[in-house]
């Protein structure tokens, strides 16, 4: 679970990279041609040796906090060229709405959000990497209870917005809201 939730921000990081750098056709093609390469050959060490995988997309995840953290330094420092460059950048509307961010949002606001996913990423993989094989094979994942307080929250959140909803039109004087119940709980 924890890992699927991994892969699906990892991919969510890309498309927010893409859309904002508009990457053209050779970088589209040098990003499918490493998953390409990357992806058979990680799997086979996840097959051998799953801690061993963990370890080093733990690794690399640190790399990526440490990269993110440089960046959003330099692009919140003024007098750097990156600052000059990003500082007034819109957020993409991809990672807009990906991360639940503001109309007004900004590409450094973005980088936070990632350098954020990445220092989540690299604390989940050096767990996975550190669990014996016993525990890895043999227990819950030991992230389950996030997933839980997670989805907690995410329909508490959408309750309270249905509620609110509710009580505007009531308070319209309004006997029928502005949109069915079930229309309102499928969005």
């Amino acid at each position: 679970f924890s890992l699927l939730e991994e892969a699906e921000n990892e991919r969510m990081h890309l498309l927010v990279c893409m859309k904002m750098f508009h990457a053209n056709a050779l970088t589209r093609f040098m990003v499918i041609a490493s998953q390409a390469v990357a992806t058979p050959a990680l799997m086979l060490l996840y097959v051998i040796k799953p801690q061993s995988l963990h370890r080093f997309v733990g690794y690399l995840e640190e790399t990526a906090v440490h990269t993110y953290t440089n960046i959003v330094a330099a692009t919140e420092k003024p007098g750097t060229h990156v600052h000059e460059a990003w500082k007034d950048l819109p957020a993409p509307d991809i990672a807009v709405q990906y991360w639940k961010m503001t109309e007004n949002a900004k590409w450094v606001d973005c980088l936070k959000r990632m350098l954020a996913d990445e220092s989540h990423h690299r604390d989940v993989n050096h767990t996975f990497a550190s669990m014996g094989n016993d525990m890895y094979y043999g227990k819950d994942n030991p992230f389950i209870h996030e997933h839980f307080a997670d989805h907690d929250h995410h329909v508490k959140r959408r309750v309270e917005t249905l509620l609110k909803t509710a009580l505007t039109d009531l308070n319209q004087q309004k006997t029928r809201s502005t949109a069915a119940f079930a229309q309102q709980l499928e969005s």
